[in-house]
Formats: C-alpha cells, structure tokens, sequence
C-alpha cells in the first residue's frame, strides 16, 4: 500500500507539471486551429535558461523571483517570437484556413529545428544542472510514504498556477477566446479583436510552458535538449486522448498521464514508460477517435 501511495502521488505531482504544458498548447489549438509543435521547444529552452538562474549569485526572495520570472518571462518573448515567425502570416485576415492545422505543424515545426540548433550552440547538447541549494526542503512522512517536498512543493505550484488560469478562461477574456474558437468570422462581427486575441492565448501558453520547465528542471535536478522531444510526445499522447482543443480534457488526461507514467516504471520498467502511452492512444483511437473530451465545433473562418 505505502508504494501505491508513493507512485500514486509522484505521478499526480509530475501530472500536473504535464497538465501546466499541455493546456497551453490545447488552448493554442483551440483559439487558432494551430499545431504549435515549437511549443516542446519553449518548453526545453525555458528549463535550461532556469537551471543557469538558479546558479545566480543572489540569496533568498531575490533568486526566487529572478528564475521564476526569468523564465516566466523568457517562455513568453519566445512563444510571441514563434507566433510572429511561423504564424502570424496564416493567421493575417481572409487568409485560407482550410488547411491550416497542416500548415501551421510545418511552419511551427521549422521554428523548433531553430529553437534547437540555438540550444545546442549554447549548451554544447550537454545537460544544464539545476542548483538545489538555494531551496532545501528534505523529505517528508505523509502517512507512512517518505517523499521527497519538492514534488509536494511543484504540485502545490502547479496547481495554483491552472487555477489562475481557469480564472483567465473565465474571465472576458477567456470569453473572447471561446468565441475566436468557435468562429472566427462571428467573433469579428461581435467586435472581437480576433488577433490581439490569438496573441495573448500565445502569451499564456508561454507562460505556462515557463513555469512548466522550471518545475521539470528543479524535479529532475538538471535540462536537456532532449526535453523538447519527450515533451513532443506526451502533447501529441494528451491532445490525441483528450481531443484537441480542450482545456479542462487536457489537464484531465494529462493527470492520468502522469499517474500511468509512475505506474508502469513502478511495475513494468522504465522501458515500458512510452510503450504504455502508445497503447493508450491506440485504445482510445480504437473506441473514440476524436478524443475523450471533444466536443463539436464550427469551422474556423
């Protein structure tokens, strides 16, 4: 029971660290049809730049805030990069949207070959460390599991971090997004700014994709650029189940994800770690196609 518990609760805390990634790049999916496969690279590069911050000659709140809003701010200016690079041109009034969910996998895919070559020139593809000094936490005993606060603590900030963004999504301007989702035709007739729009959904899932790469960085003690790729796919497995452009089924399955994740190491290996999400999506390609959570929506105009 006491490993049940353990495996069960790293998975939630490492689930929600995939959640924080995952409905960002959902939520770009939703507001603009697109396939921003560049995010898994905002992603990687934000949680290197986070491992060199924490190696920052400043004690306290001071470094606190230096690498949270370093890479907070990082994963932003590079997400507004990639939209006007790869997608701000497609995206520009009465261009064709037909195909745009190909397009934009192409466009965007090009942008992370970029944000790769740039991590590898910087890094030398060697691993960053992440310094663990600065924030001793130890073990705690939570009914007879030993876990290490550091997967407590990343929880308990991913978790206050989807919550703000739930509040966004309901907010005016999560109301704007659901109508540039639903059309956006419609959307610009009712006299939303259909492109201010779009670029804030980049925004949020920048800032998300920041956060998210720092707690992987400070879970794992180090980032590589390998991160990228890793991140590719678990996006690819959660969209695929939860269905594209769904938010709240995003962060569902990305829970699930996590917690499959921790299950199949625990019993099976870590070799058996991919092979288990493949056999996920192949089960729910197989009963419902369209994802879990997918609901029927109008075209994109």
């Amino acid at each position: 029971m006491t490993v049940i518990l353990q495996w069960l609760i790293t998975g939630l805390c490492v689930g929600l660290v995939y959640a924080m990634f995952s409905a960002g790049y959902s939520l770009m999916f939703g507001v603009m049809r697109c396939l921003n496969v560049a995010h898994a690279g905002v992603f990687m590069l934000c949680a290197l730049i986070a491992c060199k911050l924490s190696m920052l000659p400043v004690q306290g709140i001071g470094l606190h805030a230096v690498i949270v809003g370093g890479t907070v701010l990082a994963g932003v200016l590079l997400s507004v990069a990639v939209h006007g690079l790869a997608l701000h041109y497609m995206l520009r009034p009465g261009a064709n949207t037909v195909d745009i969910e190909m397009g934009s996998f192409l466009s965007t895919l090009g942008a992370l070959f970029i944000i790769e070559s740039a991590a590898v020139e910087w890094s030398d593809a060697r691993a960053f460390n992440f310094n663990f000094d600065y924030l001793k936490l130890g073990s705690a005993n939570i009914v007879g599991v030993v876990l290490p606060l550091k997967y407590l603590a990343v929880g308990a900030a991913a978790v206050v971090s989807l919550l703000a963004m739930d509040r966004v999504l309901r907010s005016s301007l999560g109301r704007r997004m659901r109508a540039t989702a639903d059309s956006r035709l419609l959307a610009t007739v009712m006299g939303v700014n259909v492109r201010r729009t779009q670029q804030l959904s980049m925004v949020i899932a920048g800032a998300l994709a920041g956060l998210a790469g720092l707690m992987i960085a400070y879970l794992y003690g180090q980032a590589t650029i390998g991160l990228s790729h890793t991140f590719l796919l678990k996006a690819i497995v959660i969209g695929i189940v939860a269905g594209l452009g769904s938010v709240t089924g995003a962060m569902v399955v990305a829970l699930l994800v996590g917690v499959l994740e921790a299950a199949t190491v625990n019993y099976l290996g870590s070799g058996w770690r991919d092979i288990s999400l493949f056999v996920l999506v192949i089960i729910v390609l197989a009963v419902r196609p369209q994802g879990v959570f997918h609901r029927k929506q109008r075209a994109a105009t």
